[in-house]
């Protein structure tokens, strides 16, 4: 099964990308499989220099989200 990023809709069609799979990856949220993500605010410093591209923080965001 493909590991998915968490992302969450901020507006129609906007998505706000929360975290990256580490490990795990249950089909869905009553999963007994345990999942572990990294969240993308924390790393937005090291992707931008790894890939060269300025990353939209708007769209990366350090709030904290409960689901």
């Amino acid at each position: 099964m493909p590991r998915r990023p968490l992302s969450l809709e901020v507006s129609e069609g906007k998505y706000m990308q929360i975290g990256v799979t580490n490990f795990g990856g249950g089909r869905t949220c009553v999963s007994i499989t345990p999942v572990g993500l990294a969240r993308v605010s924390g790393f937005l410093e090291w992707i931008e220099s790894t890939i060269g591209i300025k990353v939209d923080s708007e769209l990366c965001s350090i709030k904290i989200y409960f689901l």
